[in-house]
């Protein structure tokens, strides 16, 4: 079920094998779990790769590629941008030209394909696009306060494929709608109809 809030979890007292992280009840208020500094969800304190300009804890990193991996598995349509996109923007990281260039063209994608329809591949080619025309003229876009009712945690713990499919395209949707105050800022952006 998805949460409302800061990655806070609802209906944890079960194993999920997917992600290989045994979950139960209170798992989030217990010392060993952290708050990511990007998603702002309550996660397990490990030590692991991150990405390099996406400010993430290291287990979040981690459940977003089990995620990426799951939906690889079964993904009729690809590029599968909704869990990339919504990374991405939960995970804005510092103003700099990296990270301003990464909030913008992601937030473009997700806004494409919820407020336009278009598909996964349109706003994979306008992206590239974007940047191609625009190398390192993106300036910061401030985040917002909350990064939206979901996150890869979130979805990490279903263990049914077609919830996982549900819940990443509520979560990129979440995602896209935390960043309201800038989207028509992000609409300056799509290209013309």
């Amino acid at each position: 079920m998805p949460c409302a809030g800061l990655g806070q979890l609802h209906d944890l007292g079960k194993s999920v094998p997917a992600v290989g992280l045994p979950l139960s009840k209170g798992w989030q208020d217990m010392p060993e779990s952290v708050i990511c500094p990007g998603c702002g969800a309550r996660v397990p304190r490990e030590e692991g790769p991150t990405h390099r300009y996406l400010l993430a804890a290291p287990a979040c990193w981690r459940l977003y590629g089990e995620v990426l991996a799951r939906r690889l598995a079964f993904v009729a349509v690809q590029p599968d941008r909704y869990p990339v996109d919504a990374y991405a923007v939960q995970h804005p990281g510092v103003p700099g030209p990296q990270a301003s260039q990464s909030v913008l063209v992601h937030l473009v994608s997700l806004g494409l394909m919820f407020e336009r329809g278009a598909s996964p591949r349109v706003a994979t080619r306008t992206m590239a696009a974007l940047v191609s025309a625009n190398k390192g003229k993106f300036r910061w876009l401030e985040p917002p306060a909350a990064m939206g009712g979901m996150t890869v945690v979130d979805v990490a713990v279903t263990d049914s494929e077609s919830d996982l499919d549900r819940l990443v395209v509520e979560w990129a949707r979440a995602a896209w709608d935390a960043w309201s105050p800038q989207h028509e800022t992000v609409r300056r952006f799509y290209p013309r109809a």
